[in-house]
C-alpha cells in the first residue's frame, strides 16, 4: 500500500495503486483454494515492487521503518508489523491530505460519502477490519510481544531516525518525536 501514499503521482500510477489494492482487498482471503487469486496478487506485487507503480517517485516507507525495528526487537513477521503500525501513521497524517485518504476509500472500498474527512476516517477503519479479517493485528498489543513501555517505543523511535540525525518517510517528513507518537497509537487502541 506505500504506493498510494506518494507525495507526487500521476494518474497512471495511481490507477496501478489502486487496482493492486482493490486485487489486495478481493483476494487475500481466498489464495489458498484459488490460483488465479494467487496470481493475481504476485502481478500485484511484482508490478509494486520493480517501481513501476511510481514511475521513478519517491516511495513512503515509513510504516516499513517502523516495523523494522519491531521485527528487529522482537522478531515479529514484517507484514504483521505493517498491519500494527498502518492505522496509528495513517491517523496521525490524514488530515495533511484528506482528499488522497478519501480517494483511497472511494476507490478501494467503494465508499460514496462525499464528506472527505469522514470518508478519510472511514478508510482507516475499513483498512484495519480488512487487516483484522484476515487475522493481522491492528495495534502492536495484538502481537506475540504485546503493549510495550515507554522506554521500548522511545528506543525503537530513536533508531528508526538514527538518534533523530535522519528524517524518514515522504508523505510527510518525521523525526524520532513523531514516530515514537506512532508507535504510542499504535501501541494499543
Amino acid at each position: 500500500m506505500s504506493c498510494i501514499w506518494r507525495w507526487k503521482c500521476n494518474r497512471y500510477s495511481k490507477r496501478n495503486c489502486d487496482r493492486c489494492c482493490k486485487s489486495g482487498h478481493r483476494y487475500l482471503g481466498v489464495l489458498e483454494e484459488d490460483y488465479d487469486a494467487m496470481s493475481e496478487i504476485m502481478w500485484c506485487r511484482s508490478i509494486s515492487h520493480n517501481g513501476i507503480t511510481g514511475l521513478g517517485r519517491p516511495k513512503d516507507f515509513l510504516c516499513h521503518k517502523l516495523g523494522h525495528q519491531l521485527g528487529a526487537k522482537f522478531d515479529e513477521a514484517h507484514g504483521a508489523t505493517l498491519s500494527a503500525v498502518w492505522g496509528s501513521w495513517a491517523r496521525y497524517v490524514y488530515h495533511l491530505d484528506e482528499a488522497r485518504f478519501a480517494n483511497y476509500g472511494r476507490k478501494v472500498w467503494n465508499m460514496d460519502e462525499e464528506n472527505d474527512e469522514k470518508t478519510a476516517v472511514a478508510a482507516i477503519e475499513k483498512t484495519e477490519e480488512f487487516f483484522r479479517s484476515l487475522h493481522m493485528p491492528t495495534c502492536l498489543g495484538d502481537m506475540k510481544m504485546g503493549v510495550q513501555p515507554d522506554e521500548v517505543l522511545k528506543e525503537m523511535a530513536g533508531k528508526a531516525t538514527a538518534g533523530d540525525t535522519m528524517k524518514v518517510g515522504a508523505f510527510q517528513k518525521m523525526g524520532e518525536k513523531e514516530l515514537y507518537e506512532i508507535y504510542k497509537k499504535a501501541n494499543h487502541r
